[in-house]
């Protein structure tokens, strides 16, 4: 299942240019299915300085499950300025 702040790759949808990018959950549905995420790259790599949020069915997303410590996720954060999800990632262990 998905939770907030994980980290997913889009797949097989409709709309191309999306497959392969790679996105945050920002909130996730379960009664309905459908994710909130924030794109965060394209499928090349590159990090999008337009960070469209979409809603997706959980069937398009595939979770990643990586081995990051808070700090590799802090230097994302920064990467892609996004300030919310850095400002989430630094509260953490307060």
């Amino acid at each position: 299942m998905l939770e907030a702040g994980d980290l997913v790759l889009v797949a097989n949808t409709v709309n191309v240019r999306l497959n392969g990018t790679l996105a945050r959950v920002e909130y996730y549905n379960s009664s309905t299915d459908l994710a909130e995420i924030k794109l965060l790259s394209d499928k090349e790599g590159k990090f999008l300085n337009r960070r469209d949020t979409i809603r997706v069915k959980q069937t398009y997303l595939t979770k990643l499950i990586v081995e990051m410590d808070y700090t590799d996720l802090i230097d994302m954060s920064i990467d892609t300025n996004d300030k919310e999800w850095f400002y989430q990632l630094t509260s953490r262990g307060e």
